[in-house]
C-alpha cells in the first residue's frame, strides 16, 4: 500500500489514467501497478508478456497513460528502429528506475515521454528517496528522502559519517508500514538487521 501511494504522488495519477504492467506479478513493479490501481480505481493492463517491437502498438489499442516498473523495458524501446509512430501514443509518464539521465534524455527527446529515473529503493523499504514528476530533479541523485523514512549513512558503529565519506546506509521507518516487518520465519536475522 505504502508503496502504491508513493507512487500514485510521483506519477501524479489521475482518475483518467490507464495503466500499463509489463512486469511480472512476483517482482514489486508488477504488484505496485496493481497496488495502484486498487487504491485509485484506475484501469491496469497486465500484460503477460513485454515486447519492445510491439508495445506502443499495445498502448495505443489500451490508451495507456502511465508505466511504472524497472528501466528496461523503457531502455528496449531505444533499440528499436526509429519510427514516424514513436510520438503516436497516449503515454504521459513514466516511472523507469534506475534510468540514467543520458538514457532519460534520449527516451523523453524521441518518444515525448517525461522520465522518473531516479530512486533509492531496497527489499525492505520501497521507496526510500525519489522524485515526482512534477520536480526539478538532479539526475545524479537519488531523489529526496521520503518524508516516512529516516536515513542516516553510518561507520561500522552507527555513527553518522561525514558528507562524501562512505558508510552503510541505515534506514528507520518514521510510521509503521514503511519498512518491512522483518524477514519470513527468521526472528534472528530480523533481530540482528534491526539492530538500534
Amino acid at each position: 500500500v505504502r508503496v502504491a501511494e508513493h507512487v500514485i504522488t510521483i506519477l501524479d495519477v489521475r482518475d483518467s489514467d490507464i495503466q500499463i504492467c509489463v512486469m511480472p506479478l512476483f517482482h514489486l513493479s508488477g504488484q505496485m501497478d496493481i497496488g495502484v490501481a486498487l487504491l485509485t480505481g484506475t484501469p491496469v493492463i497486465l500484460e503477460a508478456l513485454y515486447s519492445a517491437s510491439n508495445f506502443f502498438a499495445r498502448v495505443r489499442e489500451t490508451g495507456a497513460t502511465i508505466v511504472a516498473g524497472v528501466f528496461t523495458a523503457a531502455e528496449l524501446l531505444l533499440h528499436q528502429p526509429v519510427s514516424a509512430d514513436d510520438r503516436n501514443h497516449p503515454i504521459r509518464a513514466w516511472l523507469a528506475i534506475p534510468m540514467p539521465a543520458v538514457s532519460q534524455e534520449k527516451f523523453t527527446a524521441r518518444f515525448g515521454i517525461p522520465v522518473v529515473g531516479e530512486m533509492y529503493a531496497c527489499t525492505e523499504a520501497m521507496p526510500v528517496a525519489t522524485f515526482n514528476l512534477s520536480d526539478h530533479r538532479d539526475h545524479s541523485t537519488s531523489g529526496r528522502v521520503l518524508p516516512d523514512i529516516d536515513v542516516l549513512v553510518a561507520d561500522d558503529f552507527d555513527n553518522p559519517v561525514p558528507v562524501g565519506e562512505v558508510g552503510e546506509i541505515l534506514l528507520r521507518p518514521k510510521k509503521p508500514g514503511a519498512m518491512f516487518s522483518g524477514y519470513w520465519n527468521d526472528a534472528g536475522r530480523t533481530l540482528e538487521g534491526w539492530r538500534n
